[in-house]
């Protein structure tokens, strides 16, 4: 045997040795949820960031999108969301690790090119067989087992990693797929249509088992700036992962005000700070907080990880009292659709958010180029962009659309005049 045939190939020294690996294998799967395996086997190694086991409470919100994953009653699951949030962590690597090492089944993970596909492999697959150490012991040991975009496994699984042609979306049936920087990828490939229609052809014969997962920050344009949302958690009319994301029971994060327990879902137009003179964009997003929409008191941002721990996930046309108890009916589809905002994302404070939107805004001021804003829109608050010239196409129903209920004799901060008719 040649020495690089060594390195690839398990030797083992008695037969009990052969029995003690089959037992691996033929051992009854455990009963945990994609989060909980997450938490018990994934080993994160980012130097710099973080390094130490998988902590779900560091971004709560992305438990539930986790465990979706695994259920029967939904075929189809879209994320929508800024970066740094951790979804594609949550929504890929632990979804792979799920099935290497809870629920084995054939799974793909699409990229917006063959060089990403590349990249993903090494950089976020293989550090998940080396820093995992349960889920890197079950890559086979010949030569062909671990290549750059398949990975073979001793449970039978097969991980590929594929970028979005009409042979690789229309090839053998698998059960798993998932789409990665969706909207980073064509609208049509090549005329056969939709990226995760092409993708969720290939999971239809597992049934119930099936899952096509698409995640992605928006960046298509806003069809209709006239548009106005028939129910409350619609998204705007536009092309790729926002349409898929108005076809599932479109869900929100919801936190509480700690000052009066009120659910509201936080967005970028609550933050407010302060502009002085001599303050630079830094200096300003200093003092960003959060104004509550419901009592209208000033949110601090170290108040934001416990709200964050109080969070939940509500389906179009749903509601909550300041209880925690949810009540409205539920939309029915079989996909489900998740929503989240910038000032939400784990991994970004309100104060960068404030300083990088006042940076677009100056380098708007200065060149009249929206390209700042709109990789801010897009990118760190996980929205579409509106042009600067749409405020001039803006409709009554528009501006209705965006009011906000007040409690009785009060006036909010900023207001220069009243106006009675």
């Amino acid at each position: 045997m040649s020495k690089s045939k060594k390195k690839t190939t398990k030797s083992y020294e008695s037969i009990d040795e052969i029995f003690c690996d089959l037992a691996d294998i033929l051992r009854p799967p455990e009963r945990l949820s994609v989060s909980l395996a997450a938490a018990k086997y994934r080993y994160v190694n980012q130097p710099g960031a973080y390094v130490g086991p998988w902590e779900n409470a560091t971004a709560p919100y992305m438990v539930e999108p986790m465990d979706t994953y695994a259920s029967d009653e939904y075929t189809g699951m879209v994320f929508v969301g800024p970066a740094q949030s951790g979804k594609t962590d949550a929504m890929l690597i632990n979804t792979i690790l799920y099935s290497v090492l809870v629920d084995p089944m054939d799974t793909m993970i699409v990229c917006p090119s063959q060089h990403e596909a590349r990249d993903f492999s090494m950089r976020r697959v293989d550090r998940l067989h080396l820093h995992s150490k349960q889920v890197g012991e079950m890559l086979l040991g010949s030569r062909d087992a671990d290549n750059t975009f398949d990975k073979q496994y001793r449970n039978g699984m097969l991980l590929s990693l594929s970028w979005p042609t009409p042979t690789n979306l229309a090839g053998k049936p698998i059960g798993r797929v998932l789409l990665t920087d969706r909207d980073r990828m064509p609208d049509d490939i090549m005329g056969d249509g939709e990226p995760y229609d092409l993708a969720a052809k290939r999971t239809t014969t597992f049934g119930s088992n099936a899952m096509c997962v698409a995640e992605s920050s928006p960046s298509r344009p806003v069809e209709n700036l006239k548009w106005i949302p028939s129910s409350p958690h619609e998204a705007p009319p536009a092309a790729g992962i926002l349409a898929l994301y108005n076809r599932g029971d479109r869900r929100r994060w919801y936190w509480p005000c700690p000052h009066c327990s009120q659910y509201f879902e936080g967005t970028f137009e609550m933050l407010t700070y302060e502009r002085r003179a001599g303050m630079t964009n830094l200096d300003v997003g200093e003092t960003a907080r959060m104004k509550c929409p419901h009592c209208g008191e000033s949110i601090h941002p170290d108040e934001r990880e416990d709200m964050q721990m109080w969070g939940i996930w509500l389906k179009d046309g749903q509601g909550i009292d300041k209880s925690g108890k949810v009540f409205g009916p539920r939309p029915r589809t079989l996909i489900a659709s998740f929503w989240l905002r910038g000032v939400a994302a784990a991994f970004v404070s309100w104060k960068k958010l404030v300083t990088l939107y006042l940076d677009a805004m100056d380098e708007f001021e200065r060149t009249r180029s929206e390209e700042a804003l709109k990789k801010f829109y897009n990118n760190d608050l996980g929205e579409p962009y509106y042009p600067q010239s749409a405020s001039d196409t803006l409709l009554p129903e528009v501006l209705k659309s965006r009011s906000e209920h007040l409690r009785e004799r009060h006036v909010p901060e900023g207001v220069r005049f009243l106006v009675a008719a």
